[in-house]
């Protein structure tokens, strides 16, 4: 697919009462006063770590967020997701989780993951632009899958063609018998038992079976150019 990421769930705007907390400093509901989500989408085991990584790279100023600091925090990652990669702000203003999606089906192979942040407005403003570029190589990575996916199986189809190998290998076979006989039939000397007439009508034929397997054998010739061509181009697209 060529668009492999987007925004999802825009921010949702602070009560007076959230803005009163957030000001005292209470760590328990700060987090939870803006929230931002981004889906990406997966096609490789491979992808899917490149996802981690890169993700993991953005929050690297972060620290790792284990499962025994969410009560100290007061901050927990959505339920019924599995958690693949957990940061927070060293003061623990601002928290970020790399989920998987499973309530939103998708086409196989394609994973779905879900990068959550949750925290201090301003804090997100450092992570838009890399986040951004994370979409865009994705994009451009999927983009250029898809297309060598297509080209691997236009190549596959006309390795696997067998009815037009079989076309082609009939035709060099009657280009061959043609052009044999109007070889053959002129090398034999012309009637001399006939009338002017009758020579005349054979010297037309002959021309005309002459002219004919000329036509036949140029055509083939042509065919065969076009598919050999044709197969290179595919070949050179994949180099």
């Amino acid at each position: 697919m060529p668009c492999t990421s987007w925004i999802v769930r825009s921010k949702d705007l602070l009560s007076l009462e959230t803005l009163g907390q957030l000001a005292s400093g209470d760590p328990a509901v700060a987090p939870a006063g803006y929230t931002k989500s981004w889906l990406f989408l997966s096609h490789s085991d491979g992808e899917a770590a490149f996802i981690q990584q890169h993700v993991d790279a953005v929050f690297s100023k972060y620290s790792f967020y284990p499962e025994a600091e969410w009560g100290r925090y007061g901050y927990r990652p959505p339920e019924d997701h599995k958690i693949l990669g957990a940061w927070r702000h060293p003061e623990g203003i601002a928290f970020a989780f790399l989920l998987d999606n499973p309530r939103m089906s998708s086409v196989q192979p394609t994973e779905q993951f879900v990068l959550q942040y949750a925290g201090a407005p301003e804090e997100l403003i450092a992570f838009l632009e890399p986040i951004e570029k994370l979409k865009e190589s994705l994009a451009k990575d999927q983009h250029q899958r898809a297309k060598e996916s297509r080209l691997e199986t236009r190549l596959n189809s006309a390795q696997q063609t067998k009815s037009l190998q079989g076309v082609l290998g009939l035709l060099a076979l009657f280009t061959t018998a043609i052009n044999g006989f109007s070889l053959y039939i002129r090398k034999l000397p012309p009637p001399n038992s006939v009338g002017q007439t009758a020579l005349q009508f054979y010297s037309r034929c002959l021309f005309a079976i002459h002219i004919g397997a000329l036509a036949l054998l140029l055509s083939f010739i042509v065919i065969c150019i076009l598919f050999v061509w044709k197969y290179g181009l595919l070949l050179l697209r994949k180099l």
